[in-house]
C-alpha cells in the first residue's frame, strides 16, 4: 500500500560542495602548516619534498 520513494543519493553537486567546504580549507591549512614548519625549522616536510 502506498508509494515507496527512492532513497536520497549523493549527487555531483553534493561532491562539489563537499570538496569546496572541506577539501579546499583542509588542503590550505596543511600547506600553511608545511610552510610554517619549513620557515621555523629549515626542514621541508611537504609532499613536494619527496620528489
Amino acid at each position: 500500500m502506498g508509494q515507496v520513494i527512492e532513497e536520497p543519493r549523493p549527487t555531483v553537486w553534493a561532491l562539489f560542495w563537499c570538496i569546496w567546504y572541506l577539501g579546499i580549507p583542509l588542503a590550505s591549512m596543511g600547506i600553511a602548516l608545511d610552510v610554517l614548519v619549513q620557515a621555523l625549522t629549515g626542514h621541508c616536510t611537504g609532499v613536494w619534498c619527496w620528489f
